[in-house]
């Protein structure tokens, strides 16, 4: 099992961390686990906890000093265990549901799909469909694409859930909805180039050093 821990580090009210901490342990085992697997916990943690060994720590901050611009960004300690950072504010429950659901998905930041193009996909299962949400027990929670999604030669479906606007087929970005992205690395030469496609400006995937983006290889201005 995966446990979450959410840690409220901030100046904020953390009342409303336990509503939200139930919602996304239901979308983690009832939406997201059917199709990728795993079972989940989300469980709120003091201010002064330290996640046990086998947790992910979610720290809930007033800022990222070393991000200003980002929502939240996902970390690797020293010894690989991941780790989320994430801003207290108004999409804080969207924000959570998004990193833990990419958590999930894919710890080491490091799973990559095969496109008919020669491309490598990253596996990021909410980016592709990011400008959408849904809510589950009023608490709104992020969009997330299915396996199906990084299989070139599927039919899908390809997001959950149904309701939300699907990309048209794998791998690639939700028809609308301007936030939606994928980080792509494609052979150029001798050299790997690794961009985010389909997203205008979206500076805590692409900018930061720890963001899973930049983890990745992209190195954007």
């Amino acid at each position: 099992m995966t446990s979450f821990v959410l840690i409220n580090q901030s100046s904020q009210d953390g009342a409303q961390l336990a509503h939200i901490a139930a919602a996304v342990e239901l979308q983690l085992n009832c939406d997201f686990a059917p199709y990728w697997g795993g079972s989940y916990k989300v469980r709120v943690g003091a201010a002064t906890d330290v996640a046990a060994v086998g947790d992910v720590a979610v720290l809930l901050l007033d800022a990222l000093p070393d991000a200003p611009d980002a929502a939240g960004y996902h970390d690797t300690l020293p010894n690989g265990a991941p780790i989320i950072r994430i801003v207290f504010d108004a999409s804080v429950s969207v924000t959570i549901s998004h990193e833990c659901l990419e958590t999930a998905a894919d710890p080491g930041a490091n799973r990559w799909a095969w496109g008919t193009d020669g491309s490598e996909y990253a596996l990021e299962v909410c980016d592709p469909v990011e400008a959408f949400s849904y809510d589950i027990d009023g608490v709104s929670v992020s969009a997330f694409v299915l396996p199906d999604y990084f299989d070139p030669g599927s039919t899908g479906p390809f997001a959950f859930p149904a309701s939300a606007p699907m990309p048209l087929s794998p791998l690639t970005v939700a028809v609308s909805g301007g936030q939606n992205y994928q980080i792509v690395a494609t052979i150029g030469g001798n050299e790997k180039q690794v961009t985010a496609r389909g997203c205008v400006s979206k500076p805590e995937k692409r900018g930061h050093p720890s963001s899973r983006t930049y983890k990745r290889g992209v190195r954007l201005a």
